[in-house]
């Protein structure tokens, strides 16, 4: 009859159907490929039934949704894809941890990144019908500015690091509510970031002591770059009740909070006024760029961009879904025009998931364990890393002990 469906009853809907390939999707792109047996499961959820679906209904709605099947095969491609979402799930745990141990307020969780800032290369648009800007006023130099922020909305005191050997590169006149030092590349190195995480540390002191005298605990997060990575460094945070929780690799640009929203703002801003100076044919220098920077951060639209960057990653609040939907849409171009409700489901199906998989290798590895095994002290920050833990400083005294043994092998060869 007319209107009926015949054979297999139908089980999804259009809605259900399409959020289903988006998940098949989803798990193919991050490195967890489905198998029958998740097709099944992921089936028998979005019906909400408490039936699995006919292997015939299966093929069915496999060969509707055009969801290709191939046989498993080595890929260090797909291990690579795996392991962003084993990262960040290992990061968000790690940082829960430390939450429910040490209680932080917002105004005493920072991220602190380096930016690199430059003119040339910009683009300005002026409405004349000649060249607009002469070459000459743009000058070919660049200048490191470290920015450090707190997921209450503040920005402390910008470090600038300029171009030079000697204190004659630091611009004239009176730079207000900035520090400035220098070296030959104008990028951050071991000895520039100690100098600013002490002067970081002696900033924020005042606003963690109550009356008493009692320091509450802090969090800085950063990312594992070698400048960053200086065990005298790692020391003094942990005696000042610093915790530090180093991103995992290759994640930055989903997890750290200042690459989210916070830079490009501050270089929005930034370049308005610096837009300004330009259309009057003014030369423009470091010292002027470093002068025009600090301006853009004491902008209104900074605070704002700073809360929703750490909200946007899902780092405060803690949110570990929020970190999984931006792996996912950057790993699932179809979602971007999905609109915010099929995201977070799709999201949320891969994240139970990868956590129902991890849980089964993680019983495998313990049975795995079981054998004694000599390991190796070895310092990497591949994964999150809390590198004020003693385990962590540990390590990485051990690797530098073995780089200096190796260079002198070298050295006697």
């Amino acid at each position: 009859m007319p209107g009926l469906h015949k054979g297999h009853p139908l089980l999804l809907s259009d809605a259900q159907k399409h959020v289903l390939k988006l998940y098949i999707h989803s798990l193919d792109r991050i490195g967890y490929p489905a198998s029958k047996k998740t097709l099944r499961e992921a089936v028998k959820t979005l019906a909400k039934s408490s039936c699995l679906p006919s292997k015939e209904y299966l093929r069915t709605i496999q060969k509707e949704l055009e969801i290709p099947c191939k046989k498993a095969r080595n890929s260090i491609a797909a291990r690579e894809k795996k392991s962003d979402m084993e990262f960040i799930d290992d990061f968000s745990k790690k940082l829960l941890e430390l939450y429910h141990e040490k209680k932080y307020l917002p105004e005493d969780i920072y991220n602190a990144d380096e930016v690199n800032i430059q003119v040339s290369g910009q683009t300005f648009e002026f409405l004349s019908t000649s060249a607009t800007v002469r070459k000459n006023l743009v000058g070919d130099g660049h200048l490191t500015a470290l920015i450090c922020a707190n997921a209450a909305g503040s920005v402390l005191t910008p470090f600038f690091i300029f171009p030079g050997e000697d204190i004659a590169c630091l611009p004239g006149g009176s730079l207000e509510n900035a520090y400035m030092a220098y070296n030959k590349s104008a990028y951050m190195d071991k000895e520039l970031f100690q100098q600013w995480l002490s002067l970081m540390v002696s900033d924020i002191r005042e606003s963690r002591t109550d009356e008493e005298g009692n320091v509450r605990p802090a969090l800085l997060l950063f990312d594992g770059h070698s400048s960053h990575l200086n065990s005298t460094t790692l020391m003094t945070a942990a005696c000042q009740k610093l915790d530090i929780l180093c991103l995992p690799s290759h994640t930055t640009h989903l997890l750290q909070p200042n690459d989210c929203a916070l830079n490009k703002t501050l270089k929005d801003n930034m370049q308005e006024n610096l837009a300004s100076l330009l259309e009057v044919h003014e030369k423009i220098t470091l010292g002027e760029l470093a002068h025009l920077f600090s301006d853009a951060i004491a902008c209104d639209n900074v605070k704002r961009s700073v809360i929703q960057s750490f909200r946007h990653t899902g780092v405060f609040p803690h949110d570990p879904l929020q970190m999984s939907k931006m792996l996912v849409k950057e790993k699932v171009k179809a979602l971007e025009s999905e609109n915010e409700k099929i995201v977070e489901e799709v999201a949320k199906m891969v994240k139970d998931h990868v956590g129902a998989l991890e849980s089964i290798v993680k019983g495998k590895r313990k049975r795995e364990e079981a054998t004694p095994k000599v390991q190796k002290c070895r310092f990497s920050t591949k994964k999150a890393c809390i590198l004020t833990a003693s385990t962590s400083l540990t390590a990485l005294e051990y690797s530098k002990e073995m780089i200096h043994l190796e260079s002198m092998k070298v050295d006697e060869l």
